[in-house]
């Protein structure tokens, strides 16, 4: 992937495969990271349902503390997180 980017030559930055290939790996990256973040989220909300109100460190799980503070909704009703939400997180 890094050998796509323009750092090194110049030229790079004209291949004509160049945009398709950091479109596709770009695509790929935002589809790993979804889904580990609804895993989280469902994960979260099972510790919350639960009672154990164990305090984790990871930054994935102070946003989906404070998204689910800020949003009452999401962390009674909901079983999926909100859209915006997720591409802000991601990108």
């Amino acid at each position: 992937m890094i050998s796509w980017t323009s750092f090194g030559n110049p030229l790079n930055q004209y291949q004509p495969i160049r945009k398709l290939v950091l479109y596709y790996y770009g695509n790929v990256m935002n589809r790993l990271l979804r889904t580990e973040l609804e895993k989280r989220f469902t994960e979260y909300k099972e510790e919350r349902a639960s009672g154990n109100t164990k305090r984790s460190k990871p930054v994935i799980s102070l946003t989906l503390d404070s998204y689910c503070s800020s949003n009452a909704e999401a962390h009674t009703t909901s079983s999926k997180l909100n859209e915006d939400f997720v591409k802000h997180v991601i990108y």
